[in-house]
């Protein structure tokens, strides 16, 4: 049986008070924060070990051995780590296995088994003796691939003509809107053709207004023909050529105007000023 404690130990109260000798130095010192941990580490260590002393011992009570448990302890973590590592192994098959069954469905091995269904398919075409030989599973897998590739090919040219009709209608639109711009631009364009006509005509009816008011202004107003060149003497009314004014004295020598005596004539011609 153990000693009680005590009686071969010191506990960790009674060591904090004793004092460590340098080798270098013969004076005692204070124990450091690190062997202070150690020591109550230690007296754990002991007490644990060590069994209480009871005041009547019997016979049948327990003794406490420390190897019988440090060899339950050994042998309970050597179960837990075999427990453990079965665990793991177990996680990883099972990922494995998932990834493996991840592979067989995804798409490019899908789409590789199916490539190589129709090579072998395509050289049916040519060995009559390795389609009568093929088994009915290869034909039936041959015949799924053959109907994946023309419903792959379908949905290839539905989507082509649906991109063309799309593209197709995208001009037409954009025509549409350009034939639109166009059209509104001509039509303003034509507005300002048609209000610089009218503008046009307007000056061109102001124009003939004015000719016709300078031609009666500097044209002879008996034959409306010849310019005014001549002044009748002394009223001085310059309406008349001088033609037009001489034969008009041979009847009367009068001013055709206002009706007074002419004593002479002056010639005047316009352009000269």
């Amino acid at each position: 049986m153990a000693d009680a404690p005590g009686s071969h130990c010191c506990s960790c109260s009674e060591r904090r008070g004793v004092s460590f000798k340098d080798s270098a130095v013969s004076s005692p010192r204070i124990a450091t924060e690190e062997e202070e941990a150690w020591l109550q580490w230690e007296d754990q260590i002991l007490q644990a070990m060590v069994v209480p002393a009871s005041p009547s011992p019997s016979r049948d009570a327990e003794v406490f051995n420390v190897q019988d448990e440090l060899a339950q302890w050994t042998q309970a973590e050597v179960q837990t780590h075999a427990i453990e590592e079965a665990e793991l192994i177990c996680g990883l098959e099972e990922q494995k296995e998932q990834q493996l069954l991840e592979l067989a469905n995804s798409e490019n091995v899908h789409q590789y088994l199916l490539m190589k269904s129709l090579v072998n398919g395509a050289s049916y075409l040519t060995d009559a003796k390795a389609l009568e030989e093929a088994d009915i599973q290869d034909l039936i897998f041959v015949q799924q691939s053959a109907k994946a590739l023309l419903q792959l090919v379908d949905d290839n040219m539905h989507a082509r003509l649906e991109e063309e009709r799309l593209k197709a209608l995208d001009q037409y639109n954009k025509a549409l809107v350009s034939h639109k711009e166009i059209e509104a631009t001509a039509a303003r364009e034509k507005a300002l053709l048609k209000a610089e006509i009218s503008k046009l005509k307007r000056d061109c009816r102001d124009l003939n207004e004015k000719f016709e008011q300078e031609k009666d202004r500097t044209t002879c107003r008996i034959c409306f023909l010849k310019p005014r060149d001549v002044l009748p003497l002394p009223c001085m009314h310059f309406d008349y050529c001088h033609s037009c004014l001489h034969q008009y004295q041979k009847m009367r020598n009068i001013c055709p105007t206002c009706r007074s005596p002419i004593s002479g004539v002056l010639r005047h011609n316009l352009s000269m000023g």
